[in-house]
C-alpha cells in the first residue's frame, strides 16, 4: 500500500479536519497541557499523515496569541514549530531567533522592559540582551568560515588571521555581515573575549543567557515548541541530537511537542538500544489512525459520500489515514457527488465486501485489541501487506508470508515478537460470515452506533448554505448523518409577484461530539407549487420511513428560513410541541 505524501493541512484545509473520539480524547489531553502550562518534554507519535501536524497546526490556531487564565494565571501562547530534517539543525540558534521574534511580536515582554528601566536605570535592556545573543552566534558562524577556509587553504596559519593583522577581527566580522560599529555591541576588547574562550564554553554562555531570558518571558508567556520531522533522522541521528540539547531541552521553561511515525516511537520507547527518551521525556501521546466505526462516522461527512461499498474501499486504501481521506477531499469539486476517481477504482479493482469482512474480523481479534499502541498500527499494516496479496490471488502461500516477513525485520525484538504472533492469527484465520454485511450506510452505522433519541435544542448552529433542489442530495446527506440529525424543518416559503410563488425547503439540524453543530439550509428549496410539486410528498415519505424528526410549517409571506437563522426558538417550540 503507497503511503500519502500530501502536505499537512493549513488553516484553510483545517476546517475539514474532523476529530474522533479517539482523536478528540488526544486533544483534549494536549489542550490540558496547554493551558495549564505543564512544562515538559511530551513525545507525539503516530503513522505519516495520522493527523499530528495537523493537530499542532489546529492547537496553533486556537491558542496562538489566546489569553488563558488557569487558576487566575493570566498568560498568552507563543509558538515555534521547527522542522528537524537532519542533525545539523542548530535548535540554541533557533531559539535565540525565536526570542527576538517574541520580544517584536509580543508588547507584554516589551513593556517587561519599560518596567525595568522605570525601576532599574541602567540595566541592559531585554531588547540588548537578545541582540548580543545574535551577535555571539554570528561571531561564531563568522569563526566557521575562517576554520573551513583554513581547511582549503595552506597558506593561512592553523589559527585563522592572527591579532597582530593589520585587519582586525571585528572589522573583518563588520565587513563579513555588512555591519558598522553602530549597529553592534561588539568591540575589539569583546571579539577578543570571545575568541580566547573555545567553542563549547561560547555555547556554554550562549545556553545560560537564553534560559535566562525564557525565564525572565515565561512569567507572561506559555512558550510552546513543536520539533517536527525528527523521523527523517536515523535512530542514532535522534538520539545524538537529544545529547546534544539535553540542557536545552529539560532546564528551559518551555513546552517541547516532538513529533515522531510509529516506527521511531516503538524504537524509542521500547528498545534497549535507545534510552535517552525514556529518560526525558515527561509523557508519550500516540495517535492512532481511524478505525472503522470511527471511519464511518468521520469519513462520509467529510467526503459527502453515503456509499457503503465505496466507503469500504476508501477505507482500505487509507488505512483510516486522516491525511488520505482529507485529499480525495480537496481533489474533489463537487462535494456533495464524489465518485471515488478512476484510479482508485482500478487500483482495488479486485476489492470485494469479502475482503473488508476478513480485515474487520482480524482487526477484531482478542489479542490484536488488547496490543499497545503504535504495535497494533504495525501489525495492521502487516495485514493490510498479507490481504493485498490475498485480494488478487484469493490465496496467500507461506512462502508469500515470509517475504512480507522480510519487510518488517527489525531490531526491535518486542515488535518481531508481536509480528510473529500475529502471522500465527493470519495462519489459523476462518472465515465465517457471522453477521449480514450491511447494504447501507445507515445499517452499518446501527451496528456500531444504536439509534438515539435526539431532539433539537436551542443551540448554536452554524449555517450552511446548500442550493440544491435534487432529493437524492438531500437523502444522501441525511444519510450521511444519520447519526446526528437533530431534526428537519420542512418549511413553505411564499413569495408574491412570481410564477412559483410558494416553494418548500428542507433544513437539517446536524449535532454531535466531534464536530460543530451545523444547519444546511436549503436555499431555493426543492420543491414548488407548479415545478416537482411531488417532491414534496416524497420528502415526507422518507422523513417517516427513515425516523427522522421534523416540522412541516408555512413561514409568513415573503419570508425565508436563511433570515430565521437567529431565532429558532419558535421552531424548537414546533418540536415541543409535535413531540412532546
Amino acid at each position: 500500500m503507497k503511503d500519502n505524501d500530501m502536505k499537512p493541512l493549513d488553516n484553510k484545509m483545517l476546517d475539514h479536519a474532523l476529530f474522533p473520539a479517539t482523536l478528540l480524547s488526544k486533544k483534549n489531553m494536549l489542550e490540558k497541557i496547554l493551558i495549564k502550562n505543564s512544562l515538559g518534554i511530551y513525545a507525539i507519535a503516530g503513522d505519516r499523515g495520522v493527523g499530528k501536524t495537523t493537530l499542532m497546526n489546529s492547537l496553533r490556531r486556537k491558542y496562538d496569541d489566546k489569553v488563558t487564565d488557569y487558576l487566575d494565571d493570566e498568560r498568552k501562547f507563543a509558538f515555534l514549530h521547527l522542522n528537524i530534517i537532519n542533525k545539523e539543525t542548530d535548535l540554541l540558534r533557533e531559539i535565540v531567533l525565536f526570542l527576538e521574534k517574541i520580544y517584536i511580536e509580543k508588547k507584554e515582554i516589551s513593556r517587561l522592559d519599560e518596567e525595568k528601566h522605570k525601576k532599574t536605570d541602567g540595566l541592559i535592556s531585554y531588547k540588548d540582551r537578545i541582540a548580543e545573543l545574535k551577535e555571539s552566534v554570528l561571531f561564531d558562524i563568522f569563526l566557521e568560515e575562517i576554520e573551513e577556509n583554513n581547511s582549503r587553504s595552506s597558506n593561512v596559519t592553523k589559527f585563522g588571521l592572527s591579532f597582530k593583522s593589520k585587519v582586525s577581527l571585528v572589522g573583518m566580522f563588520f565587513s563579513m555581515f555588512n555591519m558598522s560599529s553602530e549597529d553592534t555591541h561588539l568591540t575589539d576588547e569583546r571579539v577578543q573575549n570571545l575568541k580566547i574562550k573555545s567553542s563549547r564554553q561560547r555555547k556554554e554562555d550562549l545556553l545560560k543567557e537564553v534560559i535566562s531570558l525564557l525565564n525572565i518571558f515565561s512569567e507572561k508567556l506559555s512558550v510552546v515548541i513543536i520539533l517536527d520531522e525528527l523521523d527523517k533522522m536515523s535512530n542514532d541521528e535522534i538520539e545524538k541530537f537529544m545529547n546534544e540539547n539535553k540542557i536545552l531541552l529539560t532546564e528551559c521553561p518551555v513546552i517541547f511537542f516532538l513529533l515522531f511515525d510509529t516506527k521511531k516511537f516503538l524504537d524509542m520507547k521500547y528498545s534497549n538500544n535507545h534510552l535517552i527518551l525514556n529518560n526525558v521525556v515527561r509523557e508519550y501521546i500516540f495517535l492512532p489512525r481511524l478505525n472503522w466505526q470511527e471511519f464511518i462516522l468521520v469519513a462520509p461527512k467529510v467526503l459527502k459520500i453515503g456509499q457503503i461499498e465505496e466507503l469500504r474501499k476508501i477505507f482500505y486504501l487509507t488505512k483510516g489515514n486522516l491525511r488520505g481521506i482529507i485529499k480525495i477531499r480537496k481533489d474533489c469539486d463537487d462535494l456533495y457527488r464524489l465518485s471515488v476517481n478512476g484510479g482508485i477504482n482500478e487500483e482495488l479493482s479486485f476489492f470485494s465486501n469479502r475482503s473488508h469482512h476478513i480485515l474487520i474480523s482480524l482487526l477484531n481479534n482478542h489479542y490484536l485489541k488488547r496490543l499497545p499502541e503504535g504495535f497494533k498500527e504495525i501489525a495492521i499494516d502487516y495485514m493490510l501487506d498479507v490481504l493485498e496479496v490475498h485480494r488478487i490471488n484469493n490465496y496467500i502461500t507461506e512462502q508469500e508470508l515470509s517475504e512480507i516477513d522480510v519487510l518488517y525485520n527489525s531490531s526491535n525484538v518486542l515488535l518481531n515478537s508481536v509480528l510473529k504472533k500475529v502471522k500465527s492469527i493470519i495462519i489459523e484465520y476462518s472465515d465465517c460470515l457471522d453477521q449480514e454485511i450491511a447494504n447501507t450506510l445507515k445499517e452499518e452505522l446501527v451496528r456500531y452506533y444504536p439509534t438515539q433519541e435526539r431532539f433539537p435544542k436551542v443551540k448554536a448552529y452554524q449555517p450552511t448554505i446548500l442550493e440544491t433542489r435534487d432529493l437524492s442530495v438531500l437523502f444522501g446527506i441525511m444519510d450521511i448523518y444519520h447519526d446526528s440529525i437533530d431534526g428537519v424543518i420542512i418549511c413553505k416559503e411564499e413569495t408574491e409577484g412570481t410564477i412559483n410563488n410558494i416553494s418548500y425547503t428542507a433544513n437539517i439540524l446536524i449535532s454531535n461530539n466531534y464536530m460543530p453543530s451545523i444547519m444546511f439550509l436549503n436555499k431555493g428549496g426543492f420543491a414548488w407549487n407548479h415545478e416537482d410539486a411531488h417532491k414534496y410528498k416524497e420528502m415526507l415519505r422518507y422523513l417517516k420511513e427513515m425516523e427522522i424528526k421534523y416540522i412541516d410549517i408555512q413561514l409568513p409571506t415573503n419570508k425565508n428560513i436563511i433570515e430565521e437563522i437567529n431565532n429558532l426558538v419558535p421552531f424548537i417550540d414546533e418540536f415541543d410541541k409535535k413531540y412532546k
